[in-house]
């Protein structure tokens, strides 16, 4: 009952950081279906995170388009950044 519970509540009540971060893991694996869905309602009725998923996708296929093999960051790379871009909001 309680997955239930967290699956409803992600569909519904995503937050903007939490999509950002999905969005941004979408590029490097499969989203589970309720993490894709739970993303698309989101985005439905967030603009900036709309503008958020663009600049994303467009930065994405940037970094693609310059090299053979797509760019790997460590885990710590990783977190240092995640933690850079949680700490400027």
């Amino acid at each position: 009952m309680k997955k239930f519970a967290n699956t409803i509540r992600m569909l519904l009540s995503l937050k903007c950081d939490e999509s950002h971060e999905l969005i941004s893991s979408g590029f490097d694996k499969d989203l589970s279906g309720v993490e894709r869905w739970s993303v698309r309602l989101h985005l439905i009725a967030c603009k900036p995170c709309r503008s958020v998923g663009r600049k994303l996708r467009h930065l994405h296929k940037i970094a693609l388009s310059r090299s053979d093999q797509p760019a790997t960051l460590s885990a710590e790379a990783r977190e240092r950044i995640r933690q850079k871009i949680i700490n400027e909001k």
